[in-house]
């Protein structure tokens, strides 16, 4: 069965692979409104870094869009306090996340597949 239901994550490119991939499981767990159901389109993005992170969540407020943020703990060794990835509530609005998120790149595996 499929869904109307699209769930956007934007996760830090200049992070290794696997912390990509970790951080992207977080951000979707964090994502405010409903939970994902059976046959939800998952669309993971690409930030370049941090700051551009926290670009696209002044994007997101100043479009209205709901979304969590993961943060990294105060005593992490690599990224102390760093915000790592986003996961906006799941949406049937299309137009609304391609506005405010198509300028991000689709996120890749290392090999670019």
């Amino acid at each position: 069965k499929s869904s109307n239901l699209f769930h956007y994550v934007v996760v830090r490119k200049d992070i290794t692979h696997g912390e990509q991939l970790a951080q992207a499981c977080h951000a979707a767990g964090e994502s405010p409104g409903p939970k994902p159901e059976p046959g939800c389109t998952m669309v993971v993005l690409h930030a370049a870094d941090e700051h551009h992170l926290r670009l696209i969540a002044a994007r997101l407020d100043k479009a209205g869009i709901q979304y969590g943020c993961v943060v990294e703990c105060p005593d992490d060794d690599k990224y102390p306090s760093q915000l790592m990835a986003i996961g906006c509530a799941p949406t049937t609005d299309r137009t609304l996340m391609k506005r405010a998120l198509s300028s991000l790149p689709l996120a890749r595996g290392p090999g670019g597949d």
